[in-house]
């Protein structure tokens, strides 16, 4: 383990090498009784050693590296006491570990699962944080409800699964979205021995994972998988878990695990037909999960009709480190030409925007998922005109002009088939400190000679033939530079499109195709509405961000912020994804009105008839019209249609915003968002009710939170993000939650 004064940070990935052999010693009846409490003396010395506080430094204030590193630190212990549970100190040591497990859910695990360290960085810490729970649990320490929380980890993970990827023998992977590369093996096996008993179903999702990802056991590689090291004595226990060839057959299992979906503090995920060959899907990056993350926010991987179109890095820390590639170091084409991630820079190539990047803010703030459309929308606020990703480039001071505000909407229009028209509209677009240069970037995996350009974008061909079409609708015309570079052995590239500082948007299409299939014909018909004629009929699409869009045509008439009306031969499909109050969708005779989100699939012939159609709103508990409730006075802030403040005393109020968008607050402390909601100042932090969409919230940290905040939905604990401002994701539906300071482990006495 190494001497705790000179340790580093390996100590579960060391422990774990030999203390199976050591229960199994400890097992064999006729093991020496000297040879036996020789082990249990070492493991006894091991475990004083581990829970020593010059080994970890718990509650003195010394930082122990990024978030992976003091879980391989402490989590050696539970390993080491659960072999000697009669010894005095191993309650102690046990109970501890299990509140540390508590604790790390409430520091480091997003609401719905998702790691604080993204990609490849999931699999240094998380193993052993999995094999701890399994440890715990079975020697009684470990909660069910907690146990359910850390497979949840696992389990949220496997969503990001690509299709299947020809550069890994077919196999699926899980992109990079942070420092490191994909990931083509992954902890579901252990995930699913830590469900066996609390999730069976989940247990069989994640059989289903290790089989779709190739079953990685350790052995299938030359080089040491991380974390890998007890499959060997789980598969023999536990193998019965995994089931057989056949189910990676099943639907039921794969449409369980991959299928599109918001990643509160990571991204989102859109997909469309899971299991065909041209399976389409895009994992995208942005939120406030950003340990060991590169300033990726607005990030995307696509992967579409068999090819990886925009797949994530190969190399471990390329962008850091100038020997596996030309696009790392102070030197290299990431600092001075432009940026390997999908997403833009402002001012100059170079200036990269800061690290992380974006603000309190920067996250998926809007989701829908429909059968037809996916939707997504994500801003964030740069002022950053640093030229390398090093810590003193964090404070620099900025642009004179402020923050640039950048907004970027993604609507995914998924086809009948999956061999058909299935494709990615976006909309970026700026406000502020708008009087700058925008540089758009699309990250590829080929030669420059793949990529051909035209004055309306350009197209990537993959060696499979697919082809990725890039048309921008605005800029009217553009001229793309590609930027080209190595990722270890491979090209990587990247195409940059410069929009000027009186330009405030990119309108652009990203359209998947095999070879000889009909393109669409696309139109600008105003600002943020997208005409597309394809072979399985004509879109609209309708991207409005942050404002209301009004539009009619002959026949044809839309309201809200972000939606689409399809249609095709058989059926019209009304998608409402988000609107400010009620908004409403017209064909022909044909129209919906409701509150967003909603999606209407009518057969063609009943359109012609001429009736308006009220889609029910929902029903909130939250008494947003109580008369206690004061939208002026001392110390109030109101901005919205219904709500208020009722004051209880001098730092003690209640907060409430009815349905739509509007800011709340008193003496200081201010919630912003969606509402409805109805949030409460208490003594140690907030709590309250949330009800609605999918979405975030945002707060000012409350004058009553002491130390670091977590975020418990309905009682299950979690991290929220809390750089600057509080991010608070709303999940659908009605629940309560609270904010408070993260419950830490006890110090060992």
């Amino acid at each position: 383990m190494g001497l705790p004064w000179v340790s580093g940070f390996h100590q579960a990935n060391y422990v774990v090498r030999w203390t199976m052999p050591a229960e199994i010693a400890l097992t064999n009846l006729k093991l020496e009784p000297e040879l036996r409490k020789q082990v249990r003396q070492q493991l006894a010395a091991l475990a004083y050693a581990a829970s020593e506080p010059d080994l970890t430094r718990r509650g003195c204030g010394v930082h122990q590296g990024n978030p992976n590193m003091p879980i391989r630190r402490f989590l050696a212990l539970p390993f080491l006491a659960a072999l000697i549970p009669d010894h005095p100190s191993a309650k102690e040591w046990l109970t501890v570990c299990a509140q540390f497990m508590e604790w790390k859910l409430q520091t480091m695990v997003a609401p719905k699962g998702d790691w604080g360290e993204p990609g490849r960085y999931l699999n240094a810490s998380l193993p052993y944080f999995i094999q701890a729970a399994i440890i715990l649990e079975n020697a009684g320490y470990l909660s069910e409800k907690i146990a359910r929380q850390c497979g949840a980890v696992a389990y949220e993970h496997s969503n990001f699964l690509t299709p299947p990827d020809p550069r890994f023998e077919g196999r699926r992977i899980v992109p990079s979205l942070g420092h490191g590369s994909q990931i083509d093996y992954f902890y579901a096996f252990a995930n699913a021995i830590l469900l066996r008993n609390q999730d069976p179903e989940k247990a069989k999702d994640l059989a289903w994972v290790w089989h779709a990802m190739g079953k990685p056991t350790g052995a299938n590689k030359k080089s040491h998988r991380e974390g890998y090291e007890l499959y060997k004595y789980f598969l023999p226990v536990y193998g019965h878990l995994l089931g057989d060839e056949k189910i990676v057959e099943s639907a039921k299992l794969r449409d369980r695990v991959v299928n599109s979906r918001w990643h509160p503090g990571w991204g989102a995920v859109l997909r469309a037909h899971a299991g065909d060959p041209n399976e389409t899907y895009m994992a995208y990056r942005q939120g406030f999960m950003v340990s060991h993350a590169d300033p990726n926010q607005g990030d995307f991987v696509i992967h579409a009709k068999g090819a990886p179109l925009t797949p994530s890095s190969k190399a471990h820390y390329l962008l850091h480190n100038n020997g596996r590639g030309d696009w790392g170091g102070p030197e290299g084409l990431y600092a001075t030409q432009g940026d390997h991630f999908c997403r833009i820079r402002f001012g100059k190539p170079e200036y990269y925007g800061g690290q992380p990047g974006g603000g309190s803010e920067s996250n998926v703030n809007e989701y829908f998922t429909g059968e037809s459309v996916d939707y997504l929308r994500g801003w964030g606020a740069y002022n950053d005109t640093n030229k390398w990703a090093t810590p003193k480039a964090e404070w620099t001071s900025g642009s004179e002009g402020g923050s640039i505000h950048w907004d970027r909407q993604v609507l995914f229009l998924k086809g009948k088939t999956a061999s058909g028209p299935n494709y990615f509209v976006l909309r970026d677009t700026f406000s502020g400190n708008t009087k700058q240069d925008k540089f758009w970037h699309l990250r590829t995996a080929v030669h420059p000679d793949k990529i051909k350009k035209s004055h309306r974008g350009f197209t990537v061909h993959a060696e499979n033939g697919t082809r990725l079409h890039a048309t921008f609708l605005l800029p009217k015309k553009v001229q793309a530079k590609v930027i080209t570079g190595r990722d270890l052995d491979t090209v990587s590239t990247s195409v940059q499109i410069k929009a000027g500082s009186s330009q405030t948007e990119y309108f652009s299409v990203l359209y998947p195709s095999v070879p000889n299939e009909k393109q669409p014909k696309l139109d600008k018909v105003t600002d943020g509405v997208l005409k597309s004629q394809t072979s399985e009929g004509t879109d609209y699409a309708f991207l409005g961000g942050e404002n209301t869009l009004v539009y009619q045509d002959e026949g044809l008439a839309f309201k809200g912020r972000s939606g689409a009306i399809r249609i095709t031969p058989k059926a019209i499909h009304f998608v409402l994804s988000t609107a400010d109050g009620e908004g409403s969708l017209t064909y022909k005779g044909l129209t919906y009105v409701g509150v967003a989100p909603f999606e209407k699939v009518v057969p063609i012939e009943m359109v012609n008839k001429t009736v308006t159609v009220q889609v029910p709103a929902p029903k909130y508990s939250i008494q947003y019209y109580d008369r206690k409730l004061k939208q002026s006075g001392e110390g109030i802030v109101f901005e919205g249609t219904s709500g208020g403040v009722e004051v209880a005393g001098k730092n003690s109020a209640r907060l409430v915003l009815g349905p739509g968008r509007g800011k709340v607050g008193f003496n200081g402390f201010q919630v912003w968002g969606e509402g409805p909601f109805e949030i409460k100042i208490v003594d140690d932090g907030v709590e309250g009710v949330t009800e609605g969409r999918e979405r975030f919230i945002y707060m000012k940290r409350p004058s009553t939170l002491k130390g670091i905040p977590a975020l418990w939905i309905d009682g299950v604990g979690s991290a929220p993000g809390y750089q600057g401002n509080l991010a608070i994701p709303v999940f659908a539906g009605k629940h309560e939650i609270k904010v408070g300071e993260a419950k830490q482990p006890d110090l060992f006495r």
